[in-house]
């Protein structure tokens, strides 16, 4: 090997060796360049995804996907969890049409084992951000965003809850005071969003809390929706509100006693999506099973079916 003085002797494979030019081992090596950094989704981006939520009626896992990508999918942090929720509340004042899913869904989401916490605590922030603001909203953004925030307020009111028991008191006022402002009108949206928020007030009344208490202030809030009652007499006489509009408000004075028999005398003029709203089944929740182990819902399991 001493003989050789222009070669140098690379090992190349098991027990072989192979001559490289010194040439070609003289030349200067490169300094790698950097490597591409793994692509990260903007934000802005991420939002971009969900205008799908404000675009009309969507079937309901749909929405769970949405969301589930939004916050699970990929990478999530508070700060971008507090940018989907004030994007969802903006955007609901256009289009409130996948209130129910969207609440329905964050209500899930409320109990995931890491994430749930924060996001229960940002959804109850903009919740009360936005009610103390629904003055201003009916007066400067318009009747239309008051409407889709009112059916936000039920939605949430409704669906983000642990349904076995009624809501929140504050909710409970909430939904009543809202609705009230939407009338009297003789647009059949907002006698439609009054009818559903006051006979679901009348619901929430009749339901136990946590403790097992019942529903305080019982014989105020009583006497709050008798007068929503006589309110809803008042319109049914205007002869320019439609047939469905009646109905609705039929219901209002009925809200006591409503049941599935007597929702069926309604149809029509009340579609089948109008009258499913005030029965129970409207509070199942659809999830796939593969997902169910990542929230903590055994006390609402008897309204989970897996898909």
């Amino acid at each position: 090997m001493s003989q050789i003085t222009n070669k140098a002797f690379m090992p190349a494979g098991r027990g072989r060796g192979r001559l490289v030019s010194q040439e070609v081992l003289d030349i200067p090596l490169r300094k790698p360049g950097m490597l591409p950094e793994r692509t990260k989704t903007n934000v802005t981006d991420k939002l971009a995804r969900l205008d799908i939520l404000f675009t009309g009626p969507l079937e309901d896992l749909v929405v769970y996907r949405v969301l589930d990508v939004f916050l699970f999918r990929e990478g999530c942090s508070d700060s971008d969890m507090e940018k989907m929720m004030e994007y969802i509340f903006k955007n609901m004042m256009v289009d409130a049409s996948n209130s129910n899913y969207v609440c329905k869904y964050l209500y899930v989401m409320f109990r995931h084992t890491e994430k749930g916490s924060t996001l229960r605590t940002l959804f109850y922030r903009y919740l009360e951000k936005y009610y103390k603001d629904s003055t201003a909203i009916k007066l400067n953004q318009g009747p239309v965003e008051y409407r889709n925030f009112v059916m936000l307020f039920a939605a949430a009111t409704h669906h983000a809850r642990n349904v076995n028991f009624a809501p929140f008191d504050e909710l409970i006022d909430g939904l009543l005071s809202l609705a009230l402002n939407l009338v009297p009108s003789s647009l059949q949206e907002d006698i439609q969003v009054f009818s559903l928020c006051v006979i679901r007030y009348s619901q929430y009344l009749t339901m136990r809390k946590p403790d097992g208490a019942p529903v305080t202030h019982l014989v105020e809030r009583e006497a709050n929706l008798e007068e929503a009652k006589k309110l809803a007499r008042q319109m049914y006489l205007n002869n320019e509100i439609t047939k469905k509009s009646l109905a609705w408000l039929s219901l209002v004075v009925e809200c006591n006693c409503i049941t599935n028999d007597l929702l069926e005398q309604y149809s029509p003029p009340l579609d089948k999506w109008s009258l499913n709203l005030l029965r129970t089944d409207t509070l199942r929740i659809r999830l796939p099973k593969n997902d169910f182990t990542r929230y903590s819902l055994s006390d609402v399991s008897t309204i989970i079916d897996f898909v």
